[in-house]
């Protein structure tokens, strides 16, 4: 889970550097694998547009009443090329956690290959990264009241570069399995004394068509992120039918704070659209009405080159 406001607000009262809060938490993680894996760049058979919103810990509020509960925003787009032997794609984030504003930049590239019975991505990623610190909000909340830095009303950004790896392996209606590690490069932010984590993401989904009911799968889905120092995991199992309805529940837990997250989705023509509400039972889950996250699906088919065959008769020879 994102590491508590109040934590950050005390860190910065010692003058010391620290590691920036986790990477957004995403709860239809398996629709939107390329916030985080970019050998999954240009894996579908289109160009593919997807954006997602997600509102963390609503109700939740500081001391004054003012919202401080994180909002995350995605958009993605990404498409197989032929002459690159891949995929090329890219998204923009913008995550609000407190003081902190962040806007990601993200372009991606993956290697495609045939492998066995699936195709295997190989991707590369580069991030640019704007982090802005608004220095107000610490004003009367910071016991060293003589800390020039904070007693500070303005607004500090820091802009850095980093990038990130991953793997992909896709075995068309059957499973899947990635593995990424993000941020790689751990850059330092000097202006605000911050610095980026690194990040390790495995995840895995499987399709098992339910026996005697045409239609129905069971879509059992994982994913494990660990930034070296806490682990968190999720697993998921979603009820699809017909490929047009979905629905399903999930567990996610970390450092003793556990959710429950419900996902319903449906398709209209090429758009897939999904929903999901986090039920918090534990730790700060007692303290706001749960998360909301919305998801939206485009993807322009990409028809393959049909190219004329031609024959030779002897008899023309």
């Amino acid at each position: 889970m994102r590491r508590k406001l109040l934590f950050i607000f005390l860190t910065f009262s010692f003058g010391i550097t620290i590691y920036s809060q986790e990477l957004p938490l995403l709860t239809q993680y398996m629709y939107i694998n390329m916030a985080f894996n970019p050998g999954y760049t240009g894996s579908n058979e289109g160009i593919c547009v997807t954006g997602l919103a997600r509102q963390q810990w609503i109700g939740f509020k500081d001391a004054d009443g003012n919202s401080v509960a994180p909002q995350t925003f995605y958009v993605t787009i990404d498409s197989p090329l032929k002459f690159l032997h891949g995929g090329l794609g890219g998204s923009i984030m913008q995550d609000k956690l407190g003081p902190f504003s962040t806007i990601q930049v993200k372009l991606d590239y993956a290697y495609r290959m045939d492998l066995g019975p699936g195709t295997l991505g190989i991707g590369g990623e580069a991030m640019f990264q704007n982090t802005k610190l608004d220095y107000s909000t610490f004003k009367d909340k910071i016991i060293d009241t003589g800390d020039p830095l904070l007693q500070a009303t303005d607004k500090q950004s820091d802009l850095v570069v980093d990038c990130s790896l991953g793997g992909y392996y896709k075995v068309p209606d059957k499973y899947d399995i990635g593995f990424s590690v993000t941020q790689l490069l751990q850059t330092r932010q000097k202006r605000n004394n911050y610095q980026l984590k690194r990040t390790y993401y495995l995840t895995g989904g499987y399709n098992w068509p339910v026996p005697n009911y045409p239609g129905f799968e069971i879509q059992p889905h994982a994913l494990i992120m660990y930034d070296g120092a806490a682990i968190q995991g999720n697993i998921d199992a979603i009820l699809m039918y017909n490929k047009k309805i979905w629905g399903g529940l999930g567990f996610r837990y970390q450092d003793g704070v556990a959710a429950i997250p419900v996902i319903i989705g449906f398709a209209v023509r090429n758009f897939h659209i999904g929903i999901s509400y986090d039920i918090g039972t534990s730790g700060t889950g007692i303290n706001n009405n749960g998360s909301i996250e919305a998801l939206i699906n485009y993807c322009f088919k990409i028809e393959a080159e049909k190219f004329r065959k031609s024959y030779k008769n002897t008899r023309f020879l």
